[in-house]
């Protein structure tokens, strides 16, 4: 849902078990909050940041102070992708359907949003 008349832009970033997920938090969710990044995004687009993870992960996130930046900045959404990752060897194909599951909620809508795609694998 558009909350402005900049055009909108959502930012996607997936990452599962509990070492990807630190990792993410620790080093790539601050390289995107730095000058020039998200905050600059944020000036010329009405962006949604999306972070596909496991449920069991939502509460690590949510108390990070990482998070609660990027809440400041943009609105946050969490998507679970626990139906997503069966087993070892759907490693790829599990991060394209985590990707996808970013976005997919939008429908029709999606050809209408700037998609960014942040990885911190």
């Amino acid at each position: 849902m558009l909350t402005s008349s900049r055009a909108p832009l959502r930012l996607i970033s997936i990452a599962w078990g509990d070492e990807y997920v630190r990792d993410f938090l620790d080093y790539c969710l601050p390289a995107v909050l730095a000058p020039g990044n998200l905050p600059a995004l944020c000036e010329h687009f009405d962006v949604e940041f999306v972070f596909v993870t496991e449920l069991a992960q939502y509460e690590q996130v949510q108390r990070h102070p990482a998070y609660a930046l990027a809440c400041t900045l943009c609105r946050f959404k969490l998507v679970s992708l626990d139906d997503l990752v069966a087993t070892r060897g759907s490693y790829g194909m599990s991060i394209t359907y985590a990707f996808y599951r970013g976005f997919e909620d939008l429908g029709a809508q999606m050809t209408d949003y700037y998609l960014v795609f942040v990885h911190a694998d």
